[in-house]
């Protein structure tokens, strides 16, 4: 999806170039081509690592010029590029990688900066610095299907003068696009992000209700207050994201989500995860950080007493009560918190977009009050 994303804001802004955009335009079909031939995996590499973030990428105040992916040197068949990208996940193991700007860039001086290229995963000079994710259900846990839990890596992409020929660079020194290229990856990686947060956003409520029942409370009236808080999360993101697609713009000729309804979307769901979380982590009480292990279940010595005196609802075994608590543990964890915050964009990015874009209703709003007062202008 990330490496998608990237590729269809490229092509948008390949397109506002105009005549000058016809060689990056052939250049990226020819290489979507490559990629449904091959059925190779991509990933965007976007968020450099940035330096000092009060300065632009060419100030000579940075402590030094390879802070965001730049061109180093221009060759006869291609372009070599120097610089590191970050948070960049699902790295270690695709194919390709997809590297665009990660911002506006300011004048002539920022052109090196203005590089968007696809490079092989193991071309000469790349090299990743990986953090995984917790991906093993613990010993001290109810075992499940699988002891893995799927979950992706993010990397440290280091560019060490990596040599990219010229089939493969689809911007290179346009400055003054960078902002349109960083605007279309922003706009649909949202739209991306909603779309898979509505499933997840099924499991908050599912924990939630499976907790609350789990532990006999599931009909006590402030109870049900919060599980429609979580329905009313679940639901207002749902119909936004549907929103944003049906109400769709052109950008170049391209069809792209509503900008304003897309931001919205992602601005909830990200703003109010952590009173979601708050809410489950409220009905699943004390026993999600301090019920005994799975180790202890399996201990003939201290069974029983759990079996007797952790039950909750008759109806439920305490076997399935305790196993609902390390699922809660696990869909609340502090990592999917961040990723939910800070995934396709901070909370604060998404509110400039939404000011930036709604403009016009702004002012259709304050022209039609002043109407209404008898103004005249």
């Amino acid at each position: 999806d990330i490496g998608a994303d990237a590729m269809n804001a490229i092509a948008i802004t390949a397109r506002s170039l105009g005549d000058a955009g016809k060689v990056y335009l052939e250049r990226i079909e020819n290489y979507r081509k490559y990629l449904q031939k091959t059925d190779k995996c991509v990933v965007a590499g976007v968020t450099d690592v940035k330096g000092d973030r009060h300065l632009r990428p060419s100030d000579p105040k940075q402590a030094h010029p390879d802070f965001h992916l730049r061109i180093v040197e221009k060759r006869k068949d291609g372009i070599v590029l120097r610089g590191a990208k970050v948070h960049i996940t699902g790295a270690a193991y695709c194919h390709e990688f997809f590297a665009i700007p990660c911002r506006a860039l300011s004048g002539p001086e920022d052109s090196d900066y203005a590089v968007a290229v696809a490079v092989p995963a193991n071309a000469k000079g790349i090299r990743q610095i990986v953090r995984p994710f917790h991906g093993r259900i613990s010993v001290d846990e109810f075992p499940v299907g699988s002891e893995l839990r799927r979950m992706h890596t993010d990397s440290l992409i280091i560019f060490d003068d990596v040599f990219v020929p010229w089939d493969r660079v689809f911007l290179c020194g346009e400055w003054q696009v960078a902002a349109t290229c960083v605007y279309n990856f922003a706009l649909m990686h949202r739209r991306t992000g909603c779309a898979y947060r509505i499933p997840m956003s099924e499991q908050l409520l599912g924990i939630a209700v499976a907790i609350a029942d789990y532990n006999g409370i599931s009909g006590a009236p402030h109870v049900k207050e919060k599980i429609t808080e979580i329905v009313i999360y679940l639901e207002t993101l749902t119909a936004l994201s549907r929103s944003a697609c049906l109400d769709y713009v052109m950008h170049a000729g391209i069809p792209v989500p509503n900008p304003i309804t897309t931001n919205i979307a992602k601005y909830h769901f990200a703003h109010n995860y952590h009173k979601i979380v708050e809410i489950i982590q409220d009905l699943a009480g004390g026993l999600l950080v301090t019920a005994p292990t799975y180790r202890d279940w399996q201990n003939p010595e201290t069974r029983a007493d759990i079996e007797k005196y952790l039950q909750g609802n008759p109806e439920v075994s305490t076997e399935n009560r305790l196993r609902m608590f390390d699922l809660v543990r696990r869909l609340t964890s502090g990592d999917l918190e961040t990723i939910c915050l800070h995934g396709e964009g901070s909370p604060f990015a998404e509110r400039m977009t939404i000011l930036m874009e709604a403009k016009k209703i702004i002012a259709k709003s304050k022209k039609l009050v002043e109407d209404m007062a008898g103004i005249k202008k």
